[in-house]
């Protein structure tokens, strides 16, 4: 496991920690790969990292086919239930190497991380992680998706006979 852990515990911003998990990839691809995000909320990190790196970025939900290299990006880990679902996805698509990097993981599911990735690059680990925004100076919670509501559909009364 690769653990790079600076000065401070926290992180300016979403831009930083893509920064950091950029770098702390470089030196372990040899190849290009698909970045995918581990839920919706780690789309806007996965997107970032995927653009630093040059590399694809792709819905995880929808994958068919994964290319022999990806790389899983986590917003945070507390729990190893997502991560194994999302390793068995990509696997069963055909991935050969998975690398899995997140700004913040909890500390005994690290460990358990570790195990099933081929490289794991977490950043900051602690035995509870809390709220994500106690690590950022500047983080926002993504935009909630918006749920189209309809109106409810009106059928006749039909009068009885």
């Amino acid at each position: 496991m690769l653990l790079l852990e600076p000065l401070y515990d926290h992180f300016r911003d979403t831009h930083e920690a893509a920064d950091e998990l950029t770098d702390g990839l470089r030196e372990h691809l040899v190849e290009t790969a698909t970045v995918y995000a581990m839920g919706g909320a780690s789309k806007r990190l996965a997107g970032a990292v995927a653009r630093r790196l040059g590399f694809e970025h792709a819905d995880l939900d929808g994958v068919q086919q994964a290319p022999r290299t990806v790389i899983l990006v986590a917003e945070r880990i507390r729990r190893i239930g997502p991560v194994d679902a999302a390793i068995a996805r990509l696997l069963h698509a055909g991935a050969d190497r998975i690398f899995i990097v997140t700004p913040l993981a909890e500390a005994a599911v690290a460990r358990e991380v570790d195990d099933r990735a081929d490289v794991f690059v977490a950043l900051r680990r602690a035995p509870r992680l809390g709220m994500v925004a106690r690590w950022y100076d500047q983080w926002t919670m993504p935009a909630e998706p918006t749920i189209e509501r309809r109106e409810p559909r009106l059928t006749p009364m039909v009068a009885a006979v």
